[in-house]
């Protein structure tokens, strides 16, 4: 992993106290001077922004006017809870030890005196005992630890996790470290050049996204979300009318996407547990068939106040929780029906549209706020809601068939693959997604296919 690039930042605008955690979470920027050179802020504004940041709980300064620390503590501070990583900055004689929660806070340190011509293999024995010393003394059980990032001077492979500087460390040239201390410890562990540790072990260990909310979730896609994120270490909130279907593991909580005052108490109610949201996906969601012709006004305002001012009022309520979040996403699930004229859906396709295009007002509103905001495309789900549908037609089995040739793969998209779409655009590593909606469709929207040869 190569070091961030250090530089005036281009553009005339002054950046925000978002932008300069952005900055400082890349590793770009670990002092107040290089933030000032790397934005054009004077000293003033500087101060401003990362006081701002240090009050939110966002960042620490530890020592030397070093922004979320200095050595060994690491360079980079995201949250306050979800566990700890053990940081080693290996030096040619010394190395510092030290083991941090999650917001970058020291909870214990140490230097060991080792020279790294011992080799290392006895280098990483030494660094292992010594962490293992470390934990006991911070009183941090074992199994709380999420990873392990290590510094070593010289120039990094960061595929094989070892040190190609070999003027730097003599022996240590195509020597895969990682095993080395993984044999120690069962954590991931990162490895870099870089003394930003902390931020190194997190960005492996720890995937960001720790709170996450998302609407709608008893059947279907919603409930594929929960069961995927789940499965991706996070914990997961789920608001429905009836929440009892919720995934074993996930905080069931009762919502009305209608009712304004009501998701602002299934909001509150995830905070007062958890205190963050870091993810909104915005599921929940009515069907409506027919023409223009063929649905009441009343039917027009019901499927509107669901689909789209249902995630209206959620984001509303969540906006504060996730400007608090330094990997804040928002996920639509939006429709093929918003990109494709299908027939027998208008009401639904007018709805579909408006969350493509409110997706896009969102991403561009909250950008600067350090929320990304995407959407989903699904084509025909495999859902409880096509079955029902199936289910009223004079010929299901043919009704199916029907469904399944009109995307071009020739079947309904299943419920997990549209999760799977969810979860890349909700992990803080798809950071320069954003304002877009992926197609989950089988090319139903782009391909132009011959048809199949009976």
């Amino acid at each position: 992993m190569s070091a961030p690039t250090r530089g005036r930042r281009p553009t005339a605008a002054p950046a925000t106290a978002g932008e300069i955690f952005a900055l400082v979470r890349q590793g770009a920027v670990a002092t107040r001077t290089e933030i000032g050179r790397a934005t054009g802020l004077s000293r003033t504004a500087v101060a401003a922004r990362v006081d701002r940041l240090l009050a939110e709980g966002l960042i620490t300064e530890v020592q030397g006017g070093a922004v979320t620390g200095g050595r060994p503590a690491a360079r980079l501070a995201f949250h306050a809870a979800g566990g700890t990583v053990l940081a080693a900055s290996v030096g040619v004689s010394r190395t510092s030890l030290a083991v941090c929660d999650l917001a970058g806070n020291v909870l214990a340190q140490d230097s060991l005196r080792i020279r790294t011509r011992s080799g290392p293999e006895s280098v990483m024995t030494a660094v292992a005992d010594r962490l293992a010393a470390l934990i006991g003394a911070a009183g941090v059980d074992p199994a709380a630890v999420r990873g392990i990032g290590l510094s070593i001077p010289g120039t990094v492979d960061s595929v094989a996790g070892c040190s190609i500087g070999v003027p730097v460390l003599p022996g240590w040239a195509e020597v895969k470290l990682p095993p080395l201390l993984a044999g120690h410890f069962p954590v991931p562990v990162r490895v870099d050049n870089d003394v930003n540790v902390m931020a190194i072990a997190e960005q492996h260990a720890h995937p960001g996204i720790d709170d996450l909310l998302v609407l709608k979730v008893s059947t279907g896609i919603g409930a594929a979300v929960v069961r995927r994120l789940a499965a991706d270490g996070a914990r997961v909130a789920v608001l429905d009318l009836d929440p009892s279907g919720a995934p074993e593991g996930s905080l069931a909580v009762t919502a009305d996407v209608t009712d304004e005052a009501g998701v602002r108490a299934a909001v509150e109610r995830v905070l007062a547990e958890w205190d963050r949201i870091d993810v909104l996906v915005n599921n929940a969601g009515v069907g409506a068939q027919g023409t223009v012709e063929d649905n009441t006004d009343d039917e027009w305002h019901r499927v509107f106040d669901v689909n789209v001012l249902g995630m209206v009022r959620t984001a509303r309520a969540a906006l504060p929780a996730l400007r608090r979040s330094p990997s804040a996403a928002i996920v639509n699930t939006g429709s093929i029906a918003a990109t494709a004229g299908l027939p027998q859906r208008a009401l639904y396709s007018a709805t579909k549209g408006a969350v493509l295009a409110l997706t896009r007002a969102m991403a561009a509103d909250h950008l600067a706020e350090g929320i990304r905001v995407n959407c989903v495309h699904p084509g025909t789900a495999d859902t409880p809601w096509i079955g029902r549908l199936l289910d009223r037609a004079d010929d299901p089995a043919a009704e199916r068939a029907a469904l399944e040739a009109r995307q071009p793969h020739g079947r309904l998209v299943s419920a997990e693959e549209v999760a799977d779409a969810i979860a890349y655009l909700a992990d803080p590593r798809s950071r320069s997604t954003t304002g877009t909606g992926i197609s989950v469709d089988g090319g139903m929207q782009e391909l132009r296919l011959r048809p199949r040869q009976s």
